[in-house]
């Protein structure tokens, strides 16, 4: 019975070790990408400078080393697709040009070397025509001020506020002393 116990107790401590040292991460990997473009907003013509990386890139070799895996990049925008296999993506698209403001859906995907985690984003460029100045003006406009006429009957009835208020102290001072 003893022997039996025993044979039992380190079973279940085996168990127990061989399951605390498990990679979970390994079994589910972490699977994020950031894509950065250099404007969101910019006249036709120009270049759009799409930047993504991705948080999931190394690998166990099977001894115990991590190695760097490629991810296969798409990213379309426009109809016109880039695609790489590389770590960090990098590529450009020409704006087209517009003739009125419009709205461009650039899409980036991942996939990652295991083949079955994908990363997807999406952003929306806004395409403006040429000469269209995207950048707010060095002074603010003249949305408006006060007209000379409100200005003085505003200062008017504060006037006359500050003179009720006073008659009234004064009649209230007379009649509790």
């Amino acid at each position: 019975m003893k022997k039996l116990i025993v044979i039992g107790v380190t079973t279940l401590a085996a168990m127990f070790v061989a399951l605390g040292v498990a990679p979970s991460a390994y079994a589910y990997p972490e699977t994020s990408c950031n894509v950065t473009v250099n404007a969101q907003k910019a006249e036709g013509g120009t270049i759009l400078k799409v930047h993504a990386t991705s948080q999931q890139i190394t690998t166990d070799d099977g001894l115990g080393r991590a190695a760097a895996d490629a991810v296969n990049w798409r990213a379309e925008f426009n109809g016109t697709v880039r695609e790489a296999n590389t770590d960090v993506f990098d590529t450009t698209f020409t704006l087209p040009k517009v003739s009125s403001e419009t709205s461009f859906l650039l899409t980036v995907q991942a996939v990652m070397p295991d083949a079955t985690t994908t990363c997807e984003k999406s952003l929306n460029i806004t395409v403006v025509p040429g000469g269209t100045d995207v950048n707010p003006p060095g002074e603010l406009p003249n949305t408006g001020g006060p007209r000379m006429i409100l200005l003085v009957a505003g200062l008017g009835l504060v006037a006359l506020g500050g003179v009720a208020i006073r008659q009234s102290r004064r009649r209230h001072e007379g009649v509790t002393a």
